[in-house]
């Protein structure tokens, strides 16, 4: 009997399930392992949607269908995408979970009060990035250090040198943690960054544009996951910025599923901006409302607005309730 092929090469083997948690939070379970990208929330950001207790439950003590749970994901620091004080629970019960997030959601994280040290995420200039400290917990009283870090041979020419930032000194649980923020540095708007590359999982991030004004200074970012051969794109909250996009190298990106925030699909720009950005073959429309607003009344009320963007997007699938799965089959 032939070998079986990789588990990246089965594409069409329905291994790969989509299912929504809540707002712009997925759990992406696979064969070997499973991911949630937005989906670990505290109490709900009005109009949007937050977690019910018993997802909640069920996450912290990897229970059915999080029993192969080992990455979490974070597109920004913002309470509708980031729950602090429920992420700080989870990896205090499992110290071993990989978070990844911008330098933004790491200072949140270690904001929270505890006594647990989180991953400190060293990035250098051209995009790239290490972990120089394992997650653990720590007793009272005790110092973690990190490790000096110095640029490797090949890039010493294009960025200085990493040197000790300093320690972790972790007082009384009942006080909050003293930390010496990570340095680290964005992904470029113009170089997608490797953060994981295993046989059957690569994650890319990218740098996408949460707006102008007042979300200008927010750290956005996008998420190119391949597992077991299906390519998956969250863009976070994203707005219509081709310009950026483009020069990001995201120009007819081949993905099996876009997850796309509902509102870019309102206007032709927004569909003309998905349709140049991205070649996926499936588009699920994300981050709804939660209740009416009378913003919705031009287009009819919620359910036909919901119905307008579906229409809008042939190539769409509704999920729309709190666990509605889609398992997709790779065809790129």
């Amino acid at each position: 009997m032939a070998d079986k092929p990789p588990i990246q090469d089965r594409q069409k083997d329905p291994t790969v399930k989509l299912c929504l948690i809540a707002n712009a939070g997925f759990h992406i379970i696979a064969h070997k392992e499973s991911l949630i990208i937005d989906g670990i929330l505290d109490q709900a950001l009005p109009p949007y949607t937050t977690s019910r207790t018993e997802q909640k439950q069920a996450i912290f003590k990897k229970q059915p269908p999080y029993e192969k749970l080992t990455t979490i994901l974070t597109t920004h620091h913002h309470k509708d995408h980031l729950g602090t004080e429920n992420l700080t629970k989870l990896k205090a019960a499992h110290p071993d979970l990989v978070i990844i997030g911008s330098p933004q959601v790491y200072q949140h994280l270690s904001n929270r009060t505890g006594n647990i040290i989180w991953d400190q995420q060293l990035s250098y200039n051209d995009g790239r990035s290490e972990i120089i400290s394992q997650p653990r917990n720590v007793q009272a009283g005790k110092v973690a250090t990190i490790k000096q870090l110095s640029a490797p041979k090949d890039k010493a020419k294009k960025m200085k040198p990493m040197t000790s930032i300093g320690t972790v000194r972790q007082i009384p649980h009942s006080a909050q943690i003293k930390t010496i923020p990570p340095i680290s540095t964005l992904p470029s708007w113009s170089q997608q960054e490797s953060l994981i590359d295993r046989p059957h999982l690569r994650i890319e991030s990218f740098r996408i544009s949460h707006g102008s004004n007042y979300h200008s200074g927010i750290y956005n970012i996008g998420y190119l996951i391949t597992i077991d051969g299906i390519r998956i794109f969250h863009p976070g909250d994203i707005v219509i910025d081709p310009d950026r996009l483009k020069s990001a190298g995201i120009h007819q990106m081949k993905v099996d599923v876009l997850l796309m925030p509902y509102w870019i699909a309102l206007s032709d720009d927004g569909l003309k901006m998905i349709r140049e950005a991205w070649d996926a073959k499936v588009i699920i429309p994300m981050h709804f409302d939660g209740k009416p607003s009378p913003w919705m009344n031009p287009y009819g009320g919620m359910a036909a607005m919901q119905d307008r963007i579906f229409k809008q997007l042939p190539n769409s699938i509704r999920l729309t309730e709190a666990d509605q799965c889609y398992s997709p089959k790779s065809e790129h």
